[in-house]
């Protein structure tokens, strides 16, 4: 099983990002150039859910299909666990996928936040394990977005 991990500082609260991180459908007009759409498959965003992602994939406008099914949604600790689930466009990838986000207030500095992202999975044949770490500007940009939306209040 590999596990793959990104740590990620933001200059906004913990709660603001879990608080648009949770809400994913507001996710698609944030960050369109990384999630084109969110549909709710079962349940509304509650641990139970299964929710389809549509990604984009770099440089293209090429759409793939994750299917996930978020497994706890923990707003005490800020935590969501997410499993990718078998009929989806990473199905061939990986033969067990967990993702889970974490986030975490700075004690010292409350407006700032630190994002961990953990995915244990099992990579099937020659597929390359995932890397958070390559997402960092995902995060960048929600955390443009919450900035600049408090500039406008």
């Amino acid at each position: 099983m590999e596990v793959c991990r990104a740590e990620v500082g933001l200059d906004v609260s913990a709660w603001e990002a879990w608080q648009t991180f949770r809400d994913a459908k507001s996710l698609a007009g944030i960050i369109p150039g990384v999630i084109q759409s969110v549909e709710y498959l079962v349940g509304g965003g509650e641990a139970g859910t299964i929710r389809l992602l549509g990604l984009k994939q770099d440089g293209s406008s090429k759409v793939v299909f994750a299917k996930e099914r978020l497994e706890l949604v923990d707003d005490a600790s800020m935590t969501i666990r997410y499993t990718m689930l078998e009929d989806c466009d990473f199905s061939h990838l990986y033969s067990h996928y967990v993702g889970t986000l974490r986030f975490h207030p700075i004690q010292s500095e409350p407006s700032k936040s630190v994002v961990v992202w953990e995915i244990e999975c099992v990579p099937l044949g020659s597929a390359p394990p995932p890397r958070p770490a390559a997402y960092v500007r995902i995060w960048k940009e929600i955390e443009q977005h919450l900035v600049e939306k408090r500039h406008v209040k």
